[in-house]
């Protein structure tokens, strides 16, 4: 009966931290003998370009997950940055200018998001929608109801269509976010205390951390990631589209809450949401390579959502979100 009993505790544990790890092979291995050129070098680098934008906007919901909290913004916040960018590069302004303010654009609105949310104790939920459709609205005015096309040829068009040794940048830019983030959330005091406030603020308010101060930042740094997507965004696109990004955040949310489920069972952190990241590519092009619906697309990823809920439930640790 022990015996039985140990069993059960390893396959638990093995679903609580290789989980989603699992999945993702499984998914990888069907995907790989069903298209034959889903391994080609070609195809990668179409995966890479895929999951950049989608990765750079996931990193940042991380810092707000693993605060217990879910930051809604990212709904409008990318298209409006985007438009922001777009409309200052059209009216003549540098590239280092227009993307130094489109992202000081976004650590200001995350920044207000959070003074809201937590001084103004609106929560980090309603907050997070409210600010989004601020930011929708702000989008509008700014195109103009209307796209913004960047001039072909013109060299902000890099960022999201270049490529350096048949690598594209944006996936190099997101890499590079991954590398500094996973660092400073692993590796400082900085991304320690904000672990502690996800396991218990009761713990780490005795322990003399700023709960609000960090859960602040959480939003700016959220902002800030939402800002630097919709830039990527809107330079793959040559474009700027009217709340272009909301076809994006279903897919920044999955990589992010499906990444919470690897190799930590249902605690969110920057590795797992790269795993997430990746997950989420590969299936966006699985959804390419069979001509999958947009309505059954729908469905599975909202399967996928509940499939990393269930395995982290199956590992005993459900991740925890405030819904206020």
């Amino acid at each position: 009966m022990r015996q039985l009993k140990e069993g059960v505790f390893n396959i638990r544990k093995i679903f609580l931290y290789y989980g989603s790890l699992i999945v993702l092979g499984i998914i990888f291995m069907i995907f790989s003998m069903i298209a034959p050129n889903f391994l080609s070098v070609k195809n990668v680098l179409t995966i890479l370009g895929q999951v950049a934008i989608i990765g750079v906007m996931a990193f940042g919901i991380t810092f707000v997950l693993i605060l217990g909290g879910l930051d809604m913004s990212v709904m409008g916040l990318p298209g409006f940055i985007g438009s922001l960018v777009a409309f200052l590069i059209t009216s003549g302004q540098s590239i280092p200018t227009a993307i130094t303010i489109g992202l000081l654009t976004g650590m200001a609105m995350g920044f207000l998001n959070g003074i809201v949310a937590i001084k103004l104790k609106v929560g980090i939920l309603l907050s997070g929608l409210a600010f989004s459709w601020i930011a929708r609205g702000m989008d509008l005015w700014i195109s103009n109801y209307g796209p913004v096309y960047i001039p072909q040829k013109h060299s902000f068009l890099l960022l999201g269509q270049g490529n350096i040794g048949g690598i594209p940048i944006s996936f190099m830019v997101c890499l590079i976010v991954f590398i500094v983030l996973n660092f400073v959330m692993t590796k400082t005091s900085f991304g320690r205390n904000f672990y502690a406030i996800g396991g218990s603020e009761e713990g780490a308010k005795a322990s003399g951390i700023n709960i609000d101060k960090y859960k602040i930042i959480g939003l700016t740094l959220s902002g800030v990631m939402a800002a630097l997507g919709g830039i990527m965004l809107t330079s793959k696109a040559g474009a700027s589209m009217p709340n272009a990004a909301e076809g994006l955040w279903f897919d920044v949310f999955l990589s992010a809450l499906f990444g919470s489920t690897v190799m930590t069972g249902g605690i969110p952190h920057i590795a797992g949401t790269g795993a997430g990241v990746i997950f989420t590519g590969i299936l966006l092009n699985g959804f390419t390579q069979f001509n999958v619906h947009e309505f059954d697309q729908m469905v599975i990823k909202g399967g996928c959502i509940i499939l990393a809920v269930a395995i982290s439930a199956v590992g005993g640790k459900i991740l925890k979100i405030d819904m206020k």
